[in-house]
């Protein structure tokens, strides 16, 4: 049996919602925000206009790099199944290797392509591009433990965040 909550099904509507994350994204170098900026973690409903894919979360963008088209403190709705990025893909990528929040950016993936002796592909150089060409490369280093975290699919100027109890929307009253 199907619970059903304001006449959609409450499995239905679970995809609708996506995970709000503490931490901010850079749009620059990987930099830390001082924790009186961190988001309040919880759900959000998930945006019409955007597609509905299972896990979907969303990040507080920090900084001018990806401007024109990602703005600073825009909300970036991120689909988190993504195995290999692809070229040119824009996607949050997490820096494991250095502390607290100093580890997230959101940048253009890049990578150059190699060859085994066997023939198969294998990445090589992967680079990280702003949109704004006033921003350096970052290039991912060998020795970093470097993960993707998922590949940017919206943006929002807000969020509607969700009691998952009731599953009526919440008002927040503060607005970094």
């Amino acid at each position: 049996m199907h619970v059903v909550k304001n006449g959609k099904p409450a499995l239905a509507q679970r995809h609708r919602e996506m995970e709000v994350m503490a931490f901010r994204a850079s749009c620059g170098p990987f930099v830390d925000v001082p924790p009186n900026e961190w988001e309040k973690p919880g759900i959000a409903f998930l945006p019409d206009h955007i597609p509905c894919v299972k896990g979907a979360f969303v990040v507080r963008a920090h900084g001018h790099s990806m401007e024109p088209e990602i703005t600073d403190r825009a909300w970036c709705v991120c689909d988190p199944n993504v195995r290999l990025a692809t070229q040119n893909q824009i996607v949050l990528v997490e820096d494991r290797s250095s502390p607290g929040t100093l580890r997230y950016a959101l940048k253009k993936f890049r990578s150059e392509t190699t060859y085994s002796a066997l023939g198969e592909p294998q990445i090589g150089r992967v680079t990280l591009h702003s949109l704004n060409h006033g921003y350096p490369v970052i290039h991912l280093d060998d020795l970093g433990t470097y993960q993707i975290r998922g590949r940017l699919i919206g943006l929002v100027d807000e969020i509607r965040r969700v009691d998952r109890l009731s599953n009526r929307e919440i008002k927040v009253d503060y607005d970094f």
